[in-house]
Formats: C-alpha cells, sequence, structure tokens
C-alpha cells in the first residue's frame, strides 16, 4: 500500500472502464452503472435522512451525476459537487444544468466549504475507495462544515453483508494473479464506523445493512438487471447516518 494515491488510482480506474465505450456508458460505469435509477434510489435515501428543499447538501465523491440529476430538480438550497475525475464533474454539471450548482475537483482530504454551512455531506462510494485514515479524516472534515444538527450519509463495505463478499473475492483472485495494485475497496466493520464517529463527536442515528432494502421510496424502481423495487430500495452497500449534536 506505499504509496497509495487514492486521486491517480480512481482516474486510472475511470479510464479503463471507459474504454472501448461511447461516453454516455463511461460516465454511468464510472459509478457502477444503474445511472437514473441508483439515482433515484439516492435521492430518496437523503431525502429520508433528513434532505429539505431548502438544504445546503455537500455531495464528496459526486461521480458523474446520479444523484445530482434528481437532486436538480427539488433543491432549492446549495448544492456542492466534489470529485477526483474532471470528466465526471463536467458531465454532472452539464446533466444538472443548474447556474447555482457548484462543482470542483478533490483537493486532497478536504472539503471547500466554510465551516458549519452545511445541512448534509454524503458519501457514497467514497469511503470503499480510501485508506482507513483517509476516510476519518475526511469525516472530520464533514464535522467541520456540518451546522450543529447536520447530518452525515455515508456508504460502506463490510464483512458482515454477504453479498460484500463479492467484491472481496473480486480482489482476492486479482492479487492472487496479479503483483500489481489495481483498485482499492476498502472495507469498514460497523464498530470501526461508529467507533470513528463517536470520536469525531458525531452520534450515530442508524447503520442499515446493505443486503435488504430498507429506503422508502417514491416510487418504484427498475433496476437494469430486472430487479423491481417497489416499496423500499437500497443502494447495494451499507448506509451509516450520522449526526452532529446541538452544542450544549
Amino acid at each position: 500500500m506505499k504509496g497509495f494515491d487514492f486521486k491517480d488510482s480512481y482516474r486510472k480506474y475511470a479510464k479503463k472502464l471507459g474504454t472501448g465505450v461511447g461516453h454516455t456508458e463511461a460516465m454511468s460505469a464510472g459509478v457502477d452503472g444503474d445511472f437514473e435509477p441508483m439515482g433515484r434510489i439516492l435521492f430518496d435515501l437523503v431525502r429520508s435522512c433528513g434532505l429539505e428543499a431548502d438544504h445546503f447538501i455537500i455531495d464528496v465523491g459526486c461521480g458523474s451525476g446520479r444523484l445530482t440529476v434528481p437532486l436538480s430538480r427539488f433543491l432549492k438550497g446549495k448544492y456542492l459537487g466534489i470529485d477526483v475525475v474532471p470528466d465526471f464533474l463536467a458531465h454532472a454539471k452539464r446533466l444538472a444544468d443548474r447556474k447555482d450548482f457548484q462543482f470542483q475537483e478533490a483537493a486532497g482530504l478536504s472539503i471547500p466549504a466554510e465551516s458549519s454551512s452545511a445541512d448534509m455531506v454524503c458519501f457514497f462510494s467514497v469511503i470503499t475507495h480510501l485508506l482507513h485514515q483517509e476516510s476519518y479524516l475526511y469525516l472530520e472534515e464533514a464535522f467541520r462544515v456540518l451546522k450543529p444538527g447536520g447530518r452525515v450519509v455515508v456508504s460502506f463495505l463490510e464483512f458482515e453483508v454477504p453479498s460484500h463478499w463479492a467484491v472481496f473475492e473480486q480482489m482476492v483472485e486479482h492479487r492472487r494473479n496479479s503483483s500489481a495494485f489495481d483498485h482499492l475497496n476498502q472495507f469498514v466493520s460497523r464498530d470501526g464506523l461508529q467507533a470513528w464517529a463517536e470520536k469525531i463527536g458525531f452520534n450515530v442515528l442508524n447503520i442499515w445493512g446493505g443486503d435488504k432494502p430498507f429506503i422508502p421510496l417514491t416510487s418504484p424502481v427498475t433496476m437494469a438487471d430486472g430487479r423491481v423495487y417497489d416499496f423500499e430500495g437500497t443502494p447495494g452497500q451499507s448506509v451509516g447516518l450520522l449526526l452532529k449534536p446541538y452544542e450544549d
């Protein structure tokens, strides 16, 4: 893991996903496919976690805009999307078509926002590609930029969920057949996430497993493989909901 650079790693990964396919397909593949249906699921997730129309949300790892698009039709408050891949940011900005929506390339592990300014920070498929110490630093930044009462929504992979083992098995198989480091998929335990959160100062409101639908949907969602979520959906990864407490 010596010399691992998450920005360089993910940019190379995104470039490889786009090889031999059209631009739209590459933009979808960069966020693991199911662009439109997963965007709807993530939108219903942040709404169920407390996002209101007049809020300021920071979307860390916004990718090519799967969450940005439904937010652009709902949000009257501020939006900041951050990502390490410039092509993703340009695509998200184009799809959002909102002059007031802000997009910035990630600069290290900082969040370019004022302290105590945001209502929600979301990390979807972000800490899954970072070293643990990097995830901790990002969560510290989220705590800084959130208002008291603000919330973090973070997705993660965990060994406790059987379906997540497929990701780990792919990593093992790749390592078995190659000495080259390809792309990091990092697992986080629930007690690890809880320990980080409490050390930083968050309250853990809930943790949902990624193997069962738990997100109340505003309308049925059909995935690319034909699966239909009628009343509740899942992003596939587990999700933690953290609260920055009000000051005493």
